[in-house]
């Protein structure tokens, strides 16, 4: 490298003379020949970038070639680059760089140029560049060119007050307060433009030089409308087109006040008592609203969950449980920016909580005293608490309705029953009802007298809160609610079991003591006042119950105890046993988890006494105390029975075979009693069953066959009542009607006309007409269809036919051509008798 270098410069010494007295046979002009150009282009780079100087090498003859080119920086006479082409050609000859220059600089020769490239440029590269070019023939030619170097902003950033950003989001800010950004670029040649830029658009391109290295541009935004919100401002700094812009942008980060909130659950009607969802959307909050619940004053505690996909959305939902005494109370959804103060938006819901009647009644009397003594008169006012209004007021004494009777004393206006010089008559249990569209009200439920409303518990301990109701119906639905010093809140952790219900409390502070509420509700309607239990820290525990002595041999036995209430803290159960007459220590057993004790390893035939107590941290409950006494060894202990044991499959079978026995009684005797009801709608009637009995005894005493005229009817009285009674009689006297009918006589000579008569004397012998019974008994006759209509006889007017006469029944009347005696025969008889001869003889037959 060396041997190189020392060549270099062995070179340029030799070429310097050259370039001074020229080639020989040829006359080079003096140095100064360049200062002959009038104009000198001039070129720019970047500091960074790449610089191409190009330099004319063409011959000016065809004949000619290069045979020198040197590129010359400012006056210095020493060539910066170098290319000997006099031996050889221009494409193959050496190349001689500067020793600053070498590491950057290249020359690119063409046929017709020789192009100086820099690369990477430095501030220092700017100022006049020469290229000389010598030829073998040809005069020697030179070209000057200016370069300028850009040097772009070295740093760019923007201030806010005292804090200063470079990039990302700035704030927040507040919505519609004032904004003013300054934007600076540092450095720079020539000194950057600096504006600012939403986008694309631009927004304010004034700025100033603060110092001779910084240029600035100061922003100002009045009033931050809602549309600044997450927008882009960006700041460029730029003092050439060869490269971009220096920039920083920043996004504004605002405080935006909520423009909607909205319940927007339905706001139809509540039922009391009923859980419903109700839910509330705030939008336009950024960041996201805070949504509180507020009633009458009173926080109340809802879950919330933002919107996916939209910050600007919050949703909120409330679970409420209304009770009759929130009727009509505000309900309010509260939205607010947590970071404006003044930003609260809410939405109001006067609830409307509809609920059965609720009752309950004053007792007033006429004594001064309002005191109750007979003779005194008596209002009791039913008191109604009703949503939507009751409909009507009923006085129910003892499970029956009382009625307005002013002879008894009672009397009834709306809603007061008065009832005047009571007496032991009024006497019973007096109550009111009234219904609405949601139900029935009666008395509503009331507490029971309860033995404990105070109970001690521990943090973390538990207890268990029993609460009775009375109240009827009996199934009751309950609801809790626990009350501190800081909020109210509902109890989920019970258990109900018809008028009974216990909670289970567990305090983890030293704030959750405090009270305990319970409700009752059933069909008749809510519990008015509440029962109240206090909860306190945890004290010492109560004695073991109902402890039992079991098992008993004569040398063991089992003790079975219930816990007491432990006070809130961990209890272990103690026994010990005692000889009964020395007070001797024979037993000390405990038990972490419940009072059962077996006891083993005992004198036979003793009298001893038992001990039983609990402990916690906070003592020892008082003890139980039992005398026992263990068996002799030849005792059997009485009254011992041994369980039966069976398994729950057999007691499965065994139930459902007792269901299906009883249903198949059921059954059956629901099929033995329509089967009666079936009898007796189709048998005949005590009457009925007497006369059909009656009626076969008249067919059995009838004469033979031959011995009866089977042109004539036999003879029976019929009574309306029989026709009635029985329908088949009925017919056949229809049938006899149409008898007559078809005679057709006239309306005067009818039987029932000529028996009207007051000068009719009937015969002894009546017309009687019997209906010949079934020989079934107790069976209603059915007059068949299936057989032929009834044919009638027909009127031999001209007598062309003779009657048989009934055998034993010749009489001298039958020379008059009668066969026997009937009111219509005796009515033609009797016009003969009274001189009516004109009428001739009718022959008559009866239908078989």
């Amino acid at each position: 490298m060396t041997k190189w270098r020392l060549h270099t410069y062995l070179y340029l010494l030799i070429l310097s003379p050259v370039a001074l007295s020229g080639v020989p046979g040829i006359k080079l002009k003096p140095v100064h020949y360049y200062d002959e150009q009038k104009e000198y282009p001039e070129y720019r780079s970047v500091v960074g970038r790449k610089l191409v100087l190009p330099c004319n090498i063409t011959p000016p003859s065809p004949d000619d070639r290069v045979s020198l080119v040197l590129w010359y920086r400012g006056t210095s006479g020493n060539p910066l680059y170098g290319v000997d082409a006099r031996n050889e050609p221009v494409e193959n000859a050496k190349h001689v760089i500067r020793d600053e220059y070498s590491s950057r600089t290249s020359l690119n020769i063409t046929a017709r140029s020789a192009s100086l490239v820099i690369q990477p440029v430095t501030e220092d590269d700017a100022g006049e560049y020469r290229c000389r070019v010598d030829y073998q023939r040809g005069r020697t030619s030179h070209r000057k060119l200016n370069v300028s170097i850009i040097v772009p902003p070295k740093d760019i950033y923007i201030r806010y007050g005292d804090h200063r950003y470079e990039g990302g989001r700035i704030g927040p800010f507040d919505e519609g307060s004032y904004l003013n950004l300054t934007c600076e670029a540092v450095g720079g040649n020539p000194p950057p433009i600096v504006s600012w830029w939403s986008g694309s658009i631009l927004i304010d391109d004034t700025y100033w030089r603060v110092s001779e290295e910084a240029v600035a541009n100061s922003l100002d935004i009045p009033y931050l409308y809602r549309n600044y919100s997450m927008m882009a401002l960006t700041c460029n700094a730029s003092n050439t087109n060869f490269i971009p812009p220096r920039s920083i942008t920043v996004k504004i980060d605002l405080n935006l006040k909520p423009q909607i909130v909205r319940i927007s659950s339905p706001r139809s009607p509540l039922l009391a008592g009923i859980e419903m969802e109700i839910t509330c959307q705030s939008q336009g909050s950024l960041p996201p609203a805070e949504i509180t619940w507020w009633m009458e004053g009173k926080k109340l505690k809802a879950s919330q969950k933002p919107v996916t996909g939209n910050r600007k959305v919050t949703t909120s939902h409330i679970f409420i449980s209304p009770r009759k005494e929130d009727n009509g109370k505000k309900l309010v959804c509260r939205a607010k920016n947590p970071r404006l103060s003044e930003s609260a938006l809410e939405d109001i819901w006067k609830l409307d909580v509809q609920y059965k009647p609720e009752l309950y009644l004053e007792l007033q009397t006429s004594d001064e005293d309002n005191v109750l003594r007979e003779g005194t008169s008596v209002y009791l006012d039913c008191k109604i608490n009703a949503n939507p209004q009751y409909r009507e007021v009923q006085w129910i004494l003892d499970d029956h309705r009382l009625f307005s009777n002013p002879v008894n004393g009672i009397e009834i206006h709306g809603h007061t029953l008065m009832i005047k010089n009571v007496s032991r008559e009024h006497e019973g249990s007096y109550r009111c009802a009234a219904d609405n569209l949601i139900g029935k009200g009666e008395i509503s439920p009331i507490c029971a007298s309860r033995p404990k409303t105070i109970y001690g518990v521990g943090k973390e301990g538990k207890v268990d809160i029993l609460c009775e109701l009375i109240a009827e119906p009996l199934e009751v639905v309950f609801r809790w609610r626990f009350n501190t010093s800081g909020e109210t809140v509902d109890v989920n952790s019970f258990s109900s079991n018809r008028t009974s219900s216990v909670a289970t409390f567990s305090p983890k502070s030293k704030y959750d003591y405090g009270t305990l509420y319970c409700w009752g509700e059933n069909s008749i309607g809510v519990q008015q006042e509440p029962c109240v239990f206090n909860i306190i820290p945890s004290a010492r525990p109560e004695p073991v119950t109902n402890c039992s002595v079991e098992n008993q041999t004569e040398r063991s036995f089992t003790v079975n105890c219930i816990a007491g209430e432990d006070g809130g803290l961990n209890q272990r159960f103690h026994l010990e046993v005692y000889t009964k007459n020395s007070h001797r220590l024979l037993v000390n057993h405990t038990r972490f988890d419940q009072p059962i004790f077996e006891v083993n390893d005992l004198p036979p035939d003793s009298s001893l006494r038992i001990s039983i107590y609990g402990s916690t941290a906070r003592g020892k409950s008082p003890a139980v105390l039992i005398d026992t006494k263990t068996l002799l060894s030849t005792e059997k202990q009485p009254g011992i029975v041994f369980p039966l044991l069976i398994s729950p499959l057999v007691a499965v079978l065994l139930g459902i075979i007792i269901v299906l026995v009883i249903l198949g009684m059921i059954v059956l005797i629901i099929v033995k009693q329509r089967r009666n009801r079936l009898q007796q709608g189709v048998s005949l009637g005590p009457g009925d069953d007497q006369k059909s009995n009656e009626q076969i005894k008249n067919i059995d005493d009838q004469p033979d066959p031959e011995d009866k005229c089977p042109d004539v009817v036999p003879p029976r009285n019929v009574s309306s009542e029989d026709m009635m009674k029985n329908p088949a009689i009925n017919m056949t006297d229809l049938g006899t009607q149409r008898i007559y009918e078809n005679l057709r006589i006239d309306r005067d000579r009818t039987y029932e006309n000529i028996i009207a008569r007051e000068d009719f004397l009937p015969n002894q012998e009546e017309l009687m007409y019997r209906e010949l019974s079934p020989s079934e008994p107790k069976t209603q006759l059915v007059r068949r269809t299936d057989v032929e209509h009834t044919e009638y006889a027909n009127i031999d007017h001209q007598r062309s036919h003779n009657l048989r006469p009934c055998p034993r029944m010749e009489t001298g009347e039958e020379l008059d051509g009668f066969s026997v005696e009937t009111p219509l025969m005796n009515s033609l008889k009797n016009d003969r008798r009274w001189g009516r001869t004109d009428r001739k003889r009718p022959v008559v037959s009866t239908a078989v």
